[in-house]
């Protein structure tokens, strides 16, 4: 059973794709982007508050603070990934920046 919607916390947003293998630029909340090397899984949430919740494996993490991109498994094209771009990046609690 995984954590609870109230238990998770906004690390980020996905703000564009990037490339040609699915890779997605992604924009950290609190400027800090250490927590996501961490990272495994996140939950991406669109839409908002009411939105709809899924998870997503990360496969993949380059680049800087400036500069961050992930590509999250079973997303490989620009197309896939520009579907995701304004999603919300959500972790549990204990995964986020301290």
């Amino acid at each position: 059973m995984g954590p609870e919607k109230n238990d998770l916390l906004i690390t980020g947003v996905v703000r564009s794709s990037h490339g040609l293998n699915g890779f997605v630029k992604v924009e950290s909340t609190s400027g800090e982007t250490g927590h996501f090397a961490g990272l495994s899984e996140v939950i991406l949430r669109t839409g908002g508050i009411s939105g709809i919740c899924l998870k997503y494996e990360i496969e993949k993490q380059e680049g800087s603070s400036m500069n961050l991109l992930v590509k999250f498994r079973g997303i490989d094209t620009p197309e896939q990934a520009k579907k995701l771009a304004g999603s919300e990046i959500m972790v549990p609690r204990d995964k986020a920046c301290p």
